[in-house]
């Protein structure tokens, strides 16, 4: 169970951290209990109770606050924390990124964007503070005022307040660091490191700024992230190998990917691929990563949830530059919890990237199983749709390999609809065709292997030719 851990850091007011970084500052105590409860109610109490805690005035002119948090309940407006003066409200903020404050009317004023998902979150603010508040402030988490006083009933997994404004490069600073922490994509921001390097640029790597998730160190922060996941999907897991690569994760030094958010499923437009030193051809799933290496010169291992790939039995990785003209092949071993595992992967430490993909291998071919879907998915009153092998009626074709002419013949009498495809998936022809006999013109198709679709009345039949 992931530690929940609450920690305040106070930097002294007037100080950039983001150019000096040997900062004085004052780290105060956990103020988040460290727990692990088994009792389910136990544990929902623990996680109600709330910490309070003074800061000083001195004149403070704003406070910035930055929380990652889990909601439990996507209904209810709950109050994550509040900043007040005696009995009297400055600021609180909910859970749904609503906030209330008091102005010299006395009257609340509401800004709210709603989140209507349970995954952690990142939530950051900087608030200016009324020039006449002079006496002591009181910080509290996990509870306080909105509408009315309420307690937080989800999970804060940790809390960073700085009595100071905070710039915008600062807070994307801690932002990075909690991102790769906790598996959280930032939405539309780059990445950068306490040192103001940019790890991952946003507009560089648009398409594949989904589900970020990466390892890395830093000494600002206390960042040692050695195994990565997405809270968007459990599909993929990367982390520094156990043996050879822990000494390489160094202050500094970060592996970053993100996904295109294409599907994981095998389809007709999936690409077949043949890989070296194998006579089996394989079909390259849709999703891609774009893997951003910075200074990591280690090994790692890529786990995949074998679950998320249905009827595949040989999975490989490919690591490829941008253009997809260099490749290094990697075998997976699936362990007895079905999951693939890519061992003792070597990342190339430089500012070009890299695309990983997967290729696999079917159980079953993409004919069978789209035969196996459409008849799944019909009922009893539907057409029923067989393949051409397994029934009394039938359809040949030939001859194959052929070069000019292709001939058909099948049972069914009616119009007949003719799609035919490549092995990529790739639609070269779509005609209808009367009666039980025709004959297809392939002469202009470039030698290789295709599908022929034939849809009758009351019948899918599913050939395979080659054209020579």
């Amino acid at each position: 169970m992931r530690k929940v851990v609450l920690t305040m850091l106070l930097i002294m007011y007037g100080v950039s951290y983001a150019q000096e970084h040997n900062t004085k500052h004052v780290l105060l105590p956990q103020i988040w209990e460290e727990y692990s409860v088994e009792n389910s109610e136990e544990k929902q109490q623990k996680q109600k109770i709330h910490r309070e805690y003074t800061i000083p005035n001195n004149k403070i002119k704003y406070l910035s606050v930055i929380m990652v948090y889990e909601n439990t309940d996507t209904t209810e407006s709950e109050c994550l924390w509040e900043l007040r003066q005696g009995e009297n409200r400055v600021i609180s903020a909910g859970n749904k990124n609503e906030y209330y404050y008091e102005k010299e009317s006395k009257n609340d004023t509401l800004e709210t964007v709603y989140f209507n998902h349970k995954l952690p979150m990142i939530q950051s603010t900087i608030y200016p503070l009324a020039k006449k508040l002079k006496d002591s402030l009181t910080f509290s988490i996990g509870a306080g005022k909105l509408r009315e006083t309420t307690k937080y009933g989800g999970k804060i997994y940790e809390c960073l307040f700085f009595p100071t404004k905070i710039s915008m490069l600062q807070r994307q600073q801690i932002e990075t660091y909690l991102a790769l922490k906790y598996g959280i994509s930032l939405q539309g921001e780059d990445y950068i490191s306490p040192s103001g390097k940019v790890l991952w640029s946003y507009e560089s790597n648009k398409s594949y700024s989904n589900a970020i998730m990466g390892i890395g160190a830093d000494s600002t922060w206390g960042l040692y992230q050695e195994r990565g996941n997405s809270v968007e999907t459990d599909f993929m897991t990367i982390e520094v190998d156990s043996i050879y690569g822990r000494d390489s994760l160094i202050a500094e030094t970060y592996l970053i990917l993100g996904q295109n958010r294409e599907d994981l499923n095998i389809s007709e437009k999936s690409a077949q691929i043949f890989l070296q030193n194998s006579v089996d051809s394989f079909f390259r799933i849709n999703r891609r990563w774009y893997v951003q290496n910075r200074g990591f010169k280690g090994t790692t291992s890529v786990i995949i949830k074998g679950d998320s790939l249905p009827n595949v039995d040989t999975c490989y990785l490919l690591i490829e530059d941008r253009e997809e003209t260099e490749r290094i092949v990697y075998q997976s071993i699936k362990n007895k919890d079905n999951y693939f595992v890519f061992s003792q992967i070597d990342w190339e430490s430089d500012t070009i990237g890299r695309i990983l993909s997967l290729a696999v291998k079917r159980k079953k071919s993409l004919e069978e199983e789209e035969i196996e879907e459409i008849n799944k998915t019909k009922s009893n009153k539907e057409i029923e749709l067989n393949r051409a092998e397994s029934s009394e009626d039938s359809c040949n074709i030939y001859p194959t390999p052929t070069e000019e002419m292709l001939y058909v013949e099948v049972s069914d009498l009616g119009l007949k609809e003719i799609e035919i495809y490549n092995i990529e998936g790739k639609k070269y022809l779509s005609k209808a065709y009367s009666g039980q006999k025709f004959s297809i013109d392939v002469s202009e198709l470039v030698v290789g292997n295709y599908i022929l679709k034939i849809q009758t009345d009351n019948k899918l039949y599913v050939k395979k030719f080659t054209k020579k």
